[in-house]
């Protein structure tokens, strides 16, 4: 895949929106081939060394949350906790939607545990950290 790196934290396989742009403080990218993998593929050549049931799974992929979770469905059901940083208000083109992303995870067996922001701009926060974790 390609990546469109700002030379900031900002970079993604997605390209930036309209919004984004303005956020972002060099709006030259540059772009660079990467190898993407799924997370169960990357999570399952490693199941002997990683015990998933003991697993924190932190995924902030600018804007490509839902296919990262797409690409976790196996590895999900064994994962207790899941913090993903979830788009608000699009700072790229085709990023993933708050509302799916919290519906997926309810099917997956998970529950909204905590939402939070900490990153303002010109009055509204692009985006929020939500903490997933397994229902009982």
């Amino acid at each position: 895949s390609q990546l469109h790196n700002p030379g900031s934290p900002f970079a993604s396989i997605l390209e930036a929106s309209e919004l984004g742009m303005a956020y972002m403080e060099n709006p030259d990218f540059d772009k660079q081939s990467i190898k993407v993998t799924t997370l169960d593929d990357f999570l399952g050549k490693r199941r002997e060394s990683v015990e998933l049931k003991r697993t924190f799974l932190k995924i902030d992929v600018q804007g490509f949350e839902m296919k990262v979770l797409l690409g976790g469905n196996n590895s999900l059901l064994d994962i207790p906790m899941v913090m993903v940083e979830c788009v608000l208000n699009s700072l790229y083109r085709e990023s993933s939607d708050l509302s799916k992303i919290i519906e997926f995870m309810k099917e997956k067996g998970f529950m909204v545990a905590a939402i939070h922001s900490d990153n303002w701009f010109n009055g509204f926060a692009p985006d929020c950290d939500v903490i997933f974790s397994k229902s009982r």
